[in-house]
């Protein structure tokens, strides 16, 4: 869907989310892209582009994702044009974890609000197998830790049942935002609603898209529940910087830019 035709309803949209590039560096078993290449979106271009929407509406919130922002050369100074164009807005960021500490520091440095990891597990040998690259579990909840120091972060953790509880009380003892996605497929809807665990909880909000619970010490996490249609009542920007309102596009990766910028056997190694 192009951006003209979203006009008429873009200032009911609440959030804008961004995917610059769909390349990874992982290959997560969880994942909806089945590719995981594609060129970046160049700087010059997305900052036309955000200039040109900003004239439309502003949003309530940003996210940026992927793909992985860390596969994104100069990633920061995509976030200095958002905040030039929309100081006050808050900006989240999506990541598999893959980048140093000073990475993720310097982007709170330059405005972002929120970095989001995906952790599906603690166990070693589990986590390799899921992120499917040789990385060690252990170092990666430090660093999550660690990142906490300068800023909120967020954890995402795909519903794996007997994770569940780790993971809850991970979130839980380090101060950390926890929410748990249930996978896009229409036979795992109300999973995490279904388990045994979840009777534990209070539920204190409830949306179509969404169920946040609080438990006894007031602590209160998320589960993004499956939906047909992937209306999350945002503007999309794919990377070929065509617009959409409709989320299910990215998960077909539509609007991919077919040449990668970066060879895919080389993503493992990038450094800051």
């Amino acid at each position: 869907m192009k951006f003209l035709s979203l006009r008429h309803d873009i200032k009911k949209m609440l959030g804008l989310r961004i995917v610059l590039t769909y390349q990874c560096n992982y290959r997560c078993k969880f994942c909806y892209q089945k590719k995981k290449t594609g060129a970046i979106m160049p700087l010059s271009e997305f900052q036309q582009h955000m200039v040109e929407i900003s004239g439309e509406y502003t949003p309530t919130y940003i996210t940026l994702m992927g793909g992985e922002i860390f596969t994104i050369p100069n990633f920061s100074n995509y976030i200095k044009v958002l905040r030039q164009i929309w100081p006050d807005v808050s900006i989240s960021v999506t990541s598999n974890g893959s980048g140093s500490v000073g990475f993720y520091k310097n982007l709170f440095n330059v405005g972002v609000n929120n970095i989001t990891f995906s952790l599906s597990t603690l166990d070693e040998v589990e986590y390799c197998d899921i992120v499917n690259v040789p990385v060690s579990c252990a170092q990666y909840q430090a660093k999550i830790v660690e990142v906490s120091k300068f800023g909120q972060v967020r954890v995402n953790a795909y519903i794996y049942p007997k994770n569940i509880d780790p993971i809850y009380q991970f979130c839980k003892k380090n101060n950390l935002k926890l929410t748990f996605c249930e996978e896009l497929k229409e036979d795992n809807q109300c999973v995490f609603a279904d388990l045994e665990k979840a009777h534990q909880f209070t539920v204190s909000h409830k949306s179509k898209f969404e169920i946040i619970y609080t438990d006894t010490d007031g602590f209160e996490f998320w589960n993004y529940i499956h939906q047909d249609h992937y209306d999350y009542n945002n503007v999309v920007m794919l990377p070929d910087g065509t617009f959409s309102d409709d989320f299910g596009d990215v998960v077909q990766q539509k609007g991919d830019r077919l040449v990668a910028t970066v060879k895919i056997e080389e993503l493992a190694t990038l450094k800051k």
